[in-house]
């Protein structure tokens, strides 16, 4: 039987969140106004201080998207990756996605992000599938409004639990690897929790628990990932 990995994407399979590393970048590509991209890296930092709830973070920075076709928004997102994620990319998650890939695992991001956002690394570092908040569009316009709910928490859960059972996998036989608390849900569900760099009470329910915790570490030199340091 084939056994799933999850990874969450941003502060995981990247050392930082893609929004926080994105926002000025965005501005220079058209995607964001200046007042908006500070208003997203404000959210943020209010997040990670405790004052701000991140799902409405997450919402402000989805709306961005708004009015935008599907193409540009791909688009973006390439070059966004080309020039700033990618030399964020984990060293050490890396190395993880080698071994799940060796012994044959699926490979799946389960992220509170975009769906959309993650894709060249998931191409690039051969994921099988991405779980994430998806936004809707009127043809090929985006309306900037999020289709069901931000994918975190317990719908992180209740996705990832729906993407096992229909490939006929237990989560007990599931890893997931997350950085932060709020996948705590999903980590507790699955039968290998793995943290990563976590966050203090994250890191504290894991040593209570004896569940793995493995550091973050930045690659040397930037790399488009896995596929093509193989070629």
């Amino acid at each position: 039987m084939r056994r799933i990995a999850f990874f969450d994407f941003d502060g995981t399979l990247t050392l930082k969140d893609s929004s926080r590393l994105c926002a000025l970048p965005s501005v220079k590509l058209g995607l964001l106004d200046l007042r908006a991209a500070l208003g997203i890296g404000a959210a943020f930092c209010g997040y990670k201080c405790g004052v701000y709830p991140r799902h409405k973070a997450h919402l402000l920075a989805l709306g961005s998207f708004a009015g935008k076709s599907l193409d540009e928004i791909r688009r973006a997102i390439a070059i966004l990756h080309e020039r700033v994620i990618r030399h964020w990319y984990s060293a050490s998650m890396m190395e993880r996605v080698r071994q799940h890939q060796a012994q044959g695992d699926l490979l799946v991001i389960a992220t509170a992000s975009f769906n959309l956002l993650p894709e060249p690394l998931a191409s690039a570092w051969g994921f099988d599938a991405i779980i994430g908040t998806e936004l809707g569009f009127a043809g090929e316009v985006c309306t900037g409004r999020v289709v069901g709910h931000v994918v975190e928490t317990d719908e992180k859960l209740r996705l990832a639990r729906r993407f096992a059972q229909e490939r006929g996998v237990a989560l007990d036989d599931c890893s997931f690897y997350s950085d932060g608390i709020l996948d705590l849900p999903l980590m507790e569900a699955v039968g290998r929790p793995v943290a990563v760099s976590p966050c203090r009470r994250l890191r504290r329910i894991a040593l209570q628990r004896n569940w793995e915790i493995v550091g973050q570490s930045r690659l040397l030199a930037p790399a488009a990932g896995l596929r093509d340091a193989a070629e």
